[in-house]
């Protein structure tokens, strides 16, 4: 977590300890979700739109894994992951969206949708 803290918006480390996270999931159960909110946050903050996906699944797992002891986690990172996807939401300032804008967008609009639903459940 310190090398992530420094280091934030390295592309290959935040995929290598989103990676590493899940793997401490299956090992350490309940006790990862002590540094959880740190790292979720990290995730978040400094993920693209192409990365958005490791917070958006970091989220169900937690869900899926711990489900009501997961409840702080996910107090903490819920609204700041809706507003990061929603500013990664391209938008187009002419009238017809182009395929390509309108595939990100869909895209986004799915992660959204896909832990908003997980939370519910």
């Amino acid at each position: 977590l310190a090398v992530f803290q420094r280091l934030p918006s390295h592309d290959i480390l935040r995929k290598n300890c989103v990676i590493v996270w899940q793997r401490m999931v299956l090992c350490l159960r309940a006790k990862v979700l002590q540094f959880t909110p740190e790292f979720l946050k990290l995730v978040i903050d400094n993920c693209t739109a192409e990365d958005i996906i490791d917070a958006a699944q970091m989220i169900n797992q937690c869900c899926k894994k711990f489900k009501q002891n997961a409840s702080p986690v996910l107090d903490a990172a819920l609204l700041p992951f809706l507003q990061k996807c929603h500013s990664l939401i391209p938008t187009c300032s002419t009238g017809e969206t182009p395929p390509q804008l309108k595939a990100e967008q869909l895209s986004l609009k799915k992660n959204i949708f896909s832990v908003l639903h997980q939370i519910v459940l």
